[in-house]
């Protein structure tokens, strides 16, 4: 049977043909990336001890109503399910975030906020309600007033007035939405007062509980890191165990990384069919690739160069995503075809590793050492 008899036969209209490799790919037109994280500022009202913007050398910039209108007519071409507004900046810091979030859903995309959850004022709160966001997730690192000051410089209580204060409006107009989780990164200064955190995140309307591991981006930072600190292993056993007891004792979900090593890696970013795109515009696979910046990964320094497949600015969103490049990108991605660096008996050697611009398999960009891979570091995906 020909090609052209199996596109008729199945009724495949308006596709185009990709070879990857020794295999085929079909695709239909005018389509695209099914999630869009988007990032409307790297600006933030806070400075986090962990932030990645701490390491950042670039412009800390507000995206244009003219980029993310080309964002918005991109994204309703190619079938966009649900946008996220966050980043590595506090979206609400944006001076334009609502009339985002309103064209947004009004063109039938569903809507979501990572936030810290600082800003969340009456006022804000009531505008996010009316607009209709499906759902909120505030980063919150911390059961204890004190251990929240010292991560994030800014009062725990604040973000738990704001979150009762959303409950208290949906249980009055009777609404579902928006649906609250909380976004907990672990260290070694906090990780013991995440079972608390369970209990408190449910009191205040989440539902989920969402747990990363810190990504160190200075040498002080690297001492916070719980996977690589084996004397605290009976400590985290005590915390897991617990935190399972609570996930039964209280009814919430606990979306756990790893802590160790695995052999398994696969990247959800690519999985769940996302792509990011910068407050300037540029379309970026991930959030590990979504700025330049410097990482410590397992105490290595490796110097992290953001990864762009084209400028939506400049270039359709849909020819963007069937880039050849950003193609096989995905494709090697999705089989996860680079190198084990971490664990290889020759890191200790290898220069390939000082950088994610290429390994020793002749990959460029280089997922190898990639902490998200690994399920250590995790995101609202």
């Amino acid at each position: 049977m020909s090609l052209d008899e199996v596109l008729k036969q199945f009724n495949l209209k308006n596709v185009i043909i990709e070879q990857i490799d020794s295999g085929l790919l079909l695709r239909e037109e005018k389509t695209g990336p099914r999630i869009l994280y988007v990032e409307p500022t790297l600006k933030c009202n806070l400075n986090c001890i962990m932030c990645f913007r701490r390491g950042i050398k670039e412009p800390f910039g507000d995206m244009s109503p003219e980029t993310f209108d080309r964002i918005l007519a991109n994204a309703r071409e190619c079938n966009v399910e649900f946008i996220w507004f966050g980043g590595w900046g506090e979206p609400l810091v944006h001076p334009l975030i609502f009339d985002f979030i309103e064209k947004t859903k009004n063109a039938g995309i569903g809507v979501g906020i990572n936030t810290n959850g600082t800003l969340l004022t009456p006022e804000v709160t009531e505008k996010i309600i009316e607009l209709g966001v499906d759902h909120i997730v505030v980063s919150s690192d911390a059961a204890t007033h004190e251990t929240y000051a010292k991560i994030r410089g800014e009062k725990l209580t604040t973000v738990l007035e704001a979150l009762d204060y959303i409950l208290r409006l949906k249980k009055k107009i009777g609404l579902s939405k928006p649906r609250i989780s909380f976004l907990f990164t672990s260290m070694i200064n906090n990780i013991t007062e995440l079972p608390n955190l369970l209990y408190t995140a449910k009191k205040h309307g989440a539902t989920t509980v969402i747990v990363s591991n810190v990504i160190p981006t200075c040498e002080e930072m690297v001492n916070y890191t719980v996977y690589t600190n084996h004397k605290i292993a009976d400590t985290l056993s005590e915390v897991i165990r617990k935190v399972s007891i609570a996930i039964f004792d209280i009814g919430i979900r606990v979306i756990l990384p790893k802590f160790d090593l695995r052999t398994e890696r696969r990247c959800l970013f690519i999985e769940n069919s996302s792509a990011t795109i910068t407050w300037d515009g540029k379309v970026v696979p991930c959030h590990n690739f979504i700025h330049s910046y410097t990482s410590y990964i397992y105490g290595f320094k490796k110097e992290i160069k953001q990864v762009s497949f084209g400028n939506i600015n400049e270039e359709k969103l849909s020819d963007i995503w069937w880039k050849r490049d950003y193609l096989i990108f995905r494709w090697k991605v999705r089989h996860f075809s680079f190198p084990s660096c971490i664990d290889c008996e020759l890191k200790d050697y290898c220069s390939w590793r000082s950088t994610n611009e290429m390994d020793c398999w002749g990959n460029s960009p280089s997922c190898a050492e990639c902490l998200y891979g690994r399920g250590i570091v995790q995101c609202m995906v």
